[in-house]
């Protein structure tokens, strides 16, 4: 809602990307056994938005049944391009 913070890679600590106010992030959780590469480090005063993941699960199901399936296909070929993207490096 406010704010920034930075993106880190979980392992190596690198910062890698910045977030200000009305992006999102931590849609993983919502993944089963959803892999979190990233962790955050709020570079100033910070608030935000907590979305839970039975109420963000019960949202997308309310636009259609499909739609949660169809979010976590998308985020798992999301978690695997970067993972192959960063072997590759």
């Amino acid at each position: 809602m406010s704010g920034t913070v930075e993106m880190l890679d979980a392992k190596s600590g690198q910062g890698f990307a910045t977030l200000g106010a009305g992006q999102s992030f931590g849609e993983q959780a919502i993944v089963p056994a959803g892999v979190r590469g990233t962790t955050l480090r709020a570079r100033e005063q910070t608030v935000r938005q907590l979305i839970a993941e039975d109420n963000l699960k019960f949202m997308l199901e309310a636009q259609s049944p499909v739609m949660t399936p169809v979010v976590e296909a998308l985020l798992l070929q999301q978690g695997m391009h970067k993972r192959l993207r960063t072997r590759a490096v």
